[in-house]
């Protein structure tokens, strides 16, 4: 953030609800949408919204129909079209990945944390998985 507020840019971020939520307590893809537009109904003018991995699909859904969001930045992030689900995305079948849990409910599978999000890193890091964190929720897979 300090290199882009150095080129004159006011940069906010937002913590997604879904992220840290009590145990127990379900998130959605709605209410994490939700929250990045309350921060975009503060800003004067047009705003440049980046995101990655999950969040590619909250910025989505909160830039949605929106004329005060001039572009969407995808770093590493899944990159739908408005109003498609993820798993549109991946071909109509989740990924790989991604436990199916009742109530529609999904969860990215614990046994599978090290090599999906650590792929790429030194073996210390792979040594704590998502799930061991506490980092990895259950979200509810709907859209607005």
């Amino acid at each position: 953030m300090p290199l882009l507020e150095a080129r004159g840019l006011t940069v906010r971020t937002v913590d997604l609800p879904s992220v840290g939520v009590a145990p127990g307590v379900v998130a959605d893809l709605s209410g994490d949408a939700d929250a990045v537009a309350q921060v975009l109904d503060t800003v004067d003018g047009p705003s440049l919204v980046c995101a990655h991995s999950y969040g590619g699909m909250v910025i989505t859904v909160a830039a949605a129909g929106r004329t005060d969001v001039s572009r969407l930045v995808y770093l590493c992030a899944f990159m739908p079209d408005a109003g498609e689900s993820l798993v549109q995305l991946t071909g109509g079948v989740p990924a790989p990945w991604i436990q199916l849990l009742d109530g529609g409910l999904t969860l990215p599978d614990p046994a599978q944390s090290a090599d999906v999000f650590y792929a790429d890193c030194d073996p210390r890091p792979r040594e704590t998985p998502l799930q061991g964190s506490g980092r990895c929720r259950e979200l509810r897979s709907a859209s607005r």
